[in-house]
């Protein structure tokens, strides 16, 4: 389970190549049904067009985010203590800017998932809580226990890698 911005996408792709496979039978099956070559043309541009867009989308995404995706491989490297889940915080998700409710506030349909989690710090000898990234989903359904990783780099930085389920 990772974090929102820290996976690639290969979705717009799979749309790209869907879209140019129906173009092309699209395309062979007017031209053997008698359908003049150049009738067909503007269909071919619409396709192109929008599989260009698809691709686009994804190298985008995936562009933007890997910075991120660095990060957290790099970050998965430094030496882990064990920690446990302290609590799950749910916020509305609104462009960006996540505002923490209440669990009685249902009225929102948007919500994005930070996880508080506590370990003992041996280095200053105090419990110390560290909040995750966010997450699109609740942790709680998709983690086998309230066990974690924290990941800790030489300049004071953490991560929390979940005991999640596989897919």
């Amino acid at each position: 389970m990772t974090p929102m911005g820290y996976g690639k996408s290969s979705l717009g792709t799979c749309f790209g190549v869907f879209i140019i496979l129906g173009g092309v039978w699209l395309k062979t099956t007017l031209v053997k049904s008698g359908v003049d070559e150049a009738g067909v043309r503007y269909i071919l541009i619409v396709v192109a067009v929008s599989a260009f867009l698809f691709f686009m989308m994804d190298l985008t995404n995936n562009v933007k985010n890997r910075k991120n995706i660095e990060h957290m491989h790099r970050m998965l490297e430094y030496p882990a203590v064990k920690g446990k889940i302290a609590e799950v915080k749910k916020y509305r998700y609104n462009y960006g800017i996540g505002e923490e409710i209440t669990s009685d506030e249902y009225r929102y349909h948007c919500y994005v998932y930070r996880v508080v989690a506590s370990f003992y710090d041996e280095k200053n000898g105090c419990e110390k809580k560290i909040v995750s990234e966010v997450y699109a989903r609740d942790p709680r359904r998709w983690t086998l226990s309230d066990r974690v990783d924290i990941h800790y780099s030489p300049d004071g930085e953490y991560w929390i890698e979940l005991d999640a389920k596989q897919k």
